[in-house]
């Protein structure tokens, strides 16, 4: 090795931080980017941000909003374009009407 590289240019790598080390972000919670000198190891999987849901509450949360959409679906309108389109033309000509009562009271 001494003839391919001397001693004298080889040197001891940086010390590696230690893995619960953080570096204070200015400005908040927010972690900031920072270069600790070593690879990232990808064979370690990443720490959930919040606790999964179980089948179990799935299962109960699906079956929740199963029962308010037919809730809700039960007191919507029906698809009637025809009676749409009569209750839209009743309802401008009353909103004409009181428009037209009120321009006059104010003159």
């Amino acid at each position: 090795m001494e003839d391919a590289a001397p001693s004298a240019t080889i040197s001891a790598p940086p010390p590696l931080p230690s893995p619960g080390a953080k570096v204070a972000s200015e400005g908040g919670n927010a972690p900031a980017a920072r270069n600790t000198g070593a690879y990232p190891d990808l064979n370690i999987p990443p720490e959930s941000a919040a606790t999964p849901i179980d089948s179990t509450e799935k299962d109960l949360l699906t079956r929740d909003l199963s029962a308010v959409r037919e809730r809700l679906a039960v007191r919507a309108p029906g698809n009637n374009a025809e009676a749409e389109a009569a209750r839209l033309r009743r309802l401008a000509k009353t909103h004409a009407e009181r428009q037209l009562e009120e321009i006059e009271k104010s003159e």
